[in-house]
């Protein structure tokens, strides 16, 4: 959990760290904040510089990682890192996320955690329905509920 942050400018550096307007230099002074909940929103913001996203990819704080991991303007280099993240919800946020390498996704569908490549997985096929089919989707077993629903729906079955 973030810390909270007691600085008097604390409010209007978390509004600063979100805004479009707000410069690089001052996007990457905010990213070095001491708190959690501002470093986080530096960490969402599509203007933060590349280098700075390298800098809180490496954060203490795994919702700081988790923002970097879902901004769709992280380099894939750091994404590569943060996929083999400790901590499972940072690779949730990037199962998740549609703006993840295709490659990443598929290579997360084997992540040892089954909710991660459940997740994975499910965002595969979220971005095959919405921009066609993926090649190499990797195979699995259908769940039960597709077996069962293919058995019911099967019109030779139905005719007897």
């Amino acid at each position: 959990m973030p810390t909270v942050c007691v600085n008097s400018n604390a409010i209007s550096d978390y509004v600063r760290a979100g805004s479009s307007t707000t410069s690089e230099k001052d996007l990457c002074v905010l990213g070095m904040s001491e708190c959690a909940r501002i470093r986080m929103r530096v960490a969402e913001n599509p203007n933060t510089p590349k280098e700075m996203l390298r800098e809180l990819a490496m954060d203490e704080c795994a919702d700081v990682r988790i923002a970097v991991a879902t901004n769709p303007f992280t380099p894939a280099v750091v994404l590569d890192r943060l996929s083999k993240d400790e901590d499972v919800f940072v690779r949730i946020g990037i199962a998740q996320e549609v703006s993840t390498p295709e490659y990443l996704l598929k290579a997360l569908c084997f992540d040892e955690n089954p909710y991660v490549a459940a997740e994975a997985e499910k965002t595969l096929t979220i971005l095959g329905q919405r921009f066609g089919p993926l090649r190499g989707l990797p195979s699995r077993e259908p769940t039960r509920f597709e077996n069962n629903r293919s058995e019911t729906t099967n019109p030779d079955r139905l005719a007897s």
